[in-house]
């Protein structure tokens, strides 16, 4: 019986034996700095959406949507074929492209909330210029 329960017990161990599986980008620790940076990249993206749609409301565009698409796309495209083209680089060369890919989502998020915020701070000044200069020709009247 001892024996037999032993001969089980080394199955379960042989299945959850996770030391042959390779790291999913190269080395261990990078997965979780993947996590975070992914995490963080798809709050801003919310975020900056969200923006986008109160200060400009005929913005259309999604960006977590965007952000799910170059995710799966990632996953199911990127990875696999940086890994077949490089398969002793290619999972680091996959979490480079990803991080290049969401500098330019972040980027482009950016800089685009800035030129928004932009116009609608110029669009006011004028306003209050002017609000002015009509104060002004009325009490010269």
């Amino acid at each position: 019986m001892t024996e037999m329960l032993q001969g089980v017990l080394d199955q379960f161990k042989s299945i959850l034996d996770i030391s042959g599986v390779l790291p999913i980008f190269g080395s261990g620790g990078l997965f979780w700095v993947f996590l975070m940076i992914e995490v963080g990249v798809r709050l801003y993206l919310g975020s900056a959406s969200r923006t986008l749609r109160e200060l400009e409301p005929d913005h259309r565009q999604d960006l977590v949507k965007r952000f799910w698409v170059k995710l799966v796309l990632l996953v199911f495209f990127l990875r696999p074929l940086c890994i077949v083209s490089s398969p002793e680089d290619g999972r680091f060369n996959a979490f480079l492209l990803n991080e290049i890919i969401n500098a330019g989502l972040v980027l482009g998020a950016f800089l685009r909330l800035r030129y928004v915020r932009s116009e609608e701070a110029r669009f006011e000044d004028w306003t209050e210029l002017d609000a002015a200069e009509g104060m002004v020709g009325e009490d010269r009247a």
